[in-house]
């Protein structure tokens, strides 16, 4: 059993029980199962292969719970990025692990732009909406 198996047995024994509680709001066993799928499906519909990097950028939140589970399931290797760093340091780490795709809050995507865009590794980086139930993040799929 991986990290990515829990929602979905959980879902299978427990499904109308809570398995997440937070001030934004409650997901059941079955939901959150739910939620990791559709955001599994969405990483491998974006061209996440078996061992890509995504690096993740936010705050705790349920929504980053869901991205853990999802990249498990995927085999998508998570890559959490400290909120407190600068945009160099970011854009470093981004280079330094070879990261695909970047999971960031909407309200830190304007501070990042130029890492994304203009670090010297990055030959094109792509921004869309990714919705994970209550709460939108943005993603940028990055091309080296």
């Amino acid at each position: 059993m991986n990290l990515g198996d829990i929602p979905r047995r959980n879902a299978h024994r427990h499904a109308d029980k809570p398995a997440l509680v937070t001030p934004a709001g409650e997901w059941t066993w079955a939901q959150l199962n739910e939620s990791v799928n559709r955001f599994a499906h969405f990483l491998l519909g974006a061209g996440m292969k078996k061992g890509d990097r995504l690096a993740i950028l936010c705050a705790p939140c349920a929504e980053v719970v869901i991205a853990y589970f999802a990249a498990a399931k995927a085999g998508v290797v998570i890559v959490p990025i400290h909120t407190g760093l600068v945009e160099r340091e970011v854009g470093f780490m981004l280079k330094d692990v070879g990261a695909r795709m970047l999971l960031i809050e909407s309200e830190r995507l304007s501070g990042m732009r130029a890492s994304l865009t203009e670090h010297a590794t990055l030959e094109h980086a792509t921004l869309e909406h990714a919705t994970l139930e209550h709460a939108t993040l943005e993603h940028a799929t990055l091309e080296h």
